[in-house]
């Protein structure tokens, strides 16, 4: 099993800690379903993914840190959840990223780790305002949307 595909499905529930037992796995989609509760830590196993698509669900919490863990770590989608707190530092460790999704969650802070270390970054969203603004700040941000857009 390469990829694993199962978004639009309008599952419900959590995304559950045992999709961290799929170790060979280079993609994983369960974007555009119902899912809530948090990002499991137990992602961090996925030691050869490549890309990890989860937007347009309700997840909440924050961004797990220990996805730094999954070293060739591509694409992460976030966008469209109920994702809260600031975006781990340790994510500028994946220095292959190229696409970051962040855009309509409730994060805060700053980008600018990520811009500095983002050698092959390409696409990166976020729900970008000035630094007093409590939302992301974002000097490299592609995409800045607000709650106009």
């Amino acid at each position: 099993l390469n990829y694993l595909e199962l978004g639009n499905n309008k599952f419900e529930g959590s995304i559950s800690n045992d999709f961290g037992n799929l170790q060979g796995i280079h993609g994983l989609g369960l974007e555009q379903n119902i899912l809530t509760g948090t990002i499991p830590s137990s992602l961090r196993n996925l030691t050869n993914l490549f890309g990890l698509v989860l937007h347009s669900n309700q997840l909440s919490g924050s961004i797990p840190s220990e996805l730094a863990e999954v070293s060739g770590l591509s694409i992460l989608a976030l966008e469209n959840n109920l994702l809260t707190g600031v975006v781990p530092a340790s994510l500028a460790t994946l220095t292959g990223m190229s696409s970051l999704y962040f855009a309509r969650n409730n994060l805060t802070g700053s980008l600018d780790h990520i811009c500095s270390a983002g050698r092959y970054l390409r696409t990166l969203t976020a729900d970008c305002a000035p630094k007093d603004k409590g939302e992301v700040s974002c000097d490299c941000c592609t995409y800045c949307c607000n709650d106009a857009d």
